[in-house]
């Protein structure tokens, strides 16, 4: 609830453009979307975005499993600095 509300409030506090007001809730919507649909997709913005800044849906799941970790939706650095990011767990499938 609060991502979403100064994701939505802070272009309006800062008396942004409408524009750009507009952009920062897509890209906030597009995050949200990518954080909880699940996959780790390889052309996701936490790939692309250098110095692992972004979680992804890694981080996201983690942070539903460990609820006190993996806090940052954004910038995981934060999570990193204040110890409460935990490392993600690597899945394999094993073939039969």
């Amino acid at each position: 609830m609060t991502v979403g509300l100064w994701s939505n409030q802070d272009p309006l506090i800062l008396k942004c453009h409408p524009l750009t007001a507009w952009c920062v809730t897509v890209f906030s919507i597009w995050m949200s979307v990518e954080d909880h649909i699940g996959y780790d997709l390889p052309w996701s913005l936490n790939h692309l975005v250098p110095f692992g800044l972004l979680g992804g849906a890694p981080a996201h799941d983690m942070h539903h499993q460990k609820p006190n970790s993996n806090y940052a939706p954004f910038f995981s650095h934060w999570d990193r600095l204040f110890g409460t990011a935990v490392a993600l767990e690597k899945k394999t499938l094993k073939v039969l």
